[in-house]
């Protein structure tokens, strides 16, 4: 009994040493094994990060411009978020202040426009093909071809042309039903739009309520239209089409307000929360480009006043080059 007794503790004295080198090797491998990778970060990292890449893009006069925005939004608590470029001048740089994906509203339009101009290019539209109305085609919301009559033709141009100018959303649903939204998306996604989707017809709450939207931001807004200023965008007649049709956008209800001498290439969106304004400014001394997104309005009067007088801040120090 006792010989057994004492091989028994042996034994359990081998298991515990087996025990502890196992143990000692797997912390070793641990160790040695490469930090993992952290987190996605909070918004608020994401936002210091944003403002450190728009710091190297700019210079005194860029970051004095923006503390004097940045101290006009903060008179409300409406959440903001901007851009601002001088391309082509002597003072070629950007910044971007708070620029994260926020829901676009109307100003998804534009990608929308710049992928059926890319397939016209292409060969495979053509901006005088002819579209039917249908009556499913019609919602409503912004436009007048819901008020036109079902087996009603009209042109691909006359389309984007609504699209755009009265921000029809039954003309943008037959684009996005004719060029396909998954087309759609991968020209944004190829062109390097990382910040926007599109997730949605217009006016598709069912879509809304299970939880697609679009999204877009300012850094992509600045990045499509200084793209179109350059005609660099999709290219030659078919930048110059865009930017007639942006330069005859109806809304007129906050750049043009208060910038009534310029000519502006622009597109703006609203829904519940949200007034968005986006695009190009022709300044009498320099042009710039000028995006405003925000979300949870203070009210509607006082946020489009914070953005009448962040444009009238930009087209003072545009004025200045």
């Amino acid at each position: 009994m006792k010989g057994k007794a004492g091989n028994g503790k042996k034994l359990s004295r081998l298991f515990l040493l087996l025990a502890g080198l196992t143990l000692m090797y797997l912390y070793t491998i641990a160790s040695a094994q490469p930090e993992q990778k952290s987190q996605a970060p909070t918004q608020e990292q994401s936002v210091t990060a944003v403002e450190a890449v728009s710091e190297r893009h700019s210079g005194p006069a860029m970051d004095a411009l923006l503390e004097r925005v940045r101290q006009r939004m903060a008179q409300d608590s409406t959440e903001y978020a901007v851009y601002i470029s001088f391309p082509g001048t002597t003072r070629d740089a950007e910044v971007s202040w708070q620029s994260k994906s926020m829901r676009s509203a109307s100003l998804i339009k534009v990608f929308i426009l710049a992928a059926a101009m890319d397939l016209e290019k292409a060969g495979k539209l053509q901006d005088n093909q002819l579209l039917t109305l249908r009556e499913e085609d019609k919602v409503g919301g912004a436009g007048s071809l819901c008020g036109r009559s079902a087996g009603t033709q009209l042109t691909l141009h006359d389309v984007l042309f609504h699209m755009i100018t009265e921000s029809d959303n039954t003309a943008t649903n037959m684009v996005i039903d004719l060029v396909g939204m998954d087309t759609v998306n991968a020209y944004i996604q190829r062109e390097g739009y990382g910040d926007t989707s599109l997730q949605r017809h217009m006016m598709d709450m069912a879509a809304v309520q299970a939880g697609r939207e679009n999204y877009t931001s300012v850094q992509d807004l600045g990045k499509f239209f200084t793209r179109l200023y350059k005609r660099q965008c999709v290219g030659g007649s078919y930048d110059d089409e865009m930017l007639d049709f942006l330069l005859q956008q109806t809304d007129k209800e906050c750049f043009p307000s208060v910038l009534t001498n310029r000519q502006i290439a622009h597109k703006t969106g609203e829904l519940v929360g949200l007034y968005d304004d986006a695009g190009i400014i022709y300044g009498a001394s320099s042009d710039y480009i000028l995006c405003i997104m925000d979300e949870n309005m203070a009210g509607r009067e006082q946020t489009l006043q914070t953005m009448r007088d962040t444009a009238s801040l930009v087209d003072a120090a545009a004025e200045e080059e």
